[in-house]
């Protein structure tokens, strides 16, 4: 029984510090890119292996952010079809980072007939913060992961 109430209460914790979207005490220093993609059922079987600089961070899922630390200066966030496919597509957006700044980009996925498309789009800090309202950090960067 202790147990159970010891799961459940680390359970609880993990996800209301999933819930935290931005970090409300941002030093001076701190520098990041949230990048967030919406629950929509439409291209929710689709997998995006995003990129930053050239360096994989995570298979975003639906409803779920990442936050990813960045210095000053120009930043290349990058989308990626993950799995087996004929054409691997490809998007990508530059972020000129500040110090001190939070920087928001949104995974739109664009579906077609015969094709999908993920659009990266940069917004307002106002914009993505009420987007991403009640969204999940990713499992990817969830502790332990």
């Amino acid at each position: 029984m202790k147990l159970l109430l010891l799961t459940f209460f680390i359970a609880v914790s993990l996800v209301s510090a999933g819930r935290s979207v931005v970090n409300k005490t941002k030093s001076d220093d701190s520098t990041f890119i949230y990048i967030y993609r919406s629950g929509k059922l439409t291209g929710s079987l689709i997998n995006w292996w995003i990129y930053v600089d050239d360096q994989k961070i995570c298979k975003l899922s639906n409803n779920r952010y990442m936050q990813v630390f960045v210095k000053r200066g120009k930043h290349i966030v990058e989308a990626k079809q993950a799995g087996v496919t004929v054409s691997k597509k490809e998007t990508q957006i530059t972020i000129t980072a500040e110090r001190g700044k939070n920087y928001f980009v949104a995974c739109n996925v664009q579906m077609k007939v015969l094709s999908d498309k993920l659009e990266l789009l940069e917004v307002t800090e106002s914009t993505g913060g009420k987007q991403m309202d009640g969204m999940l950090l990713d499992n990817c960067q969830q502790p332990g992961n």
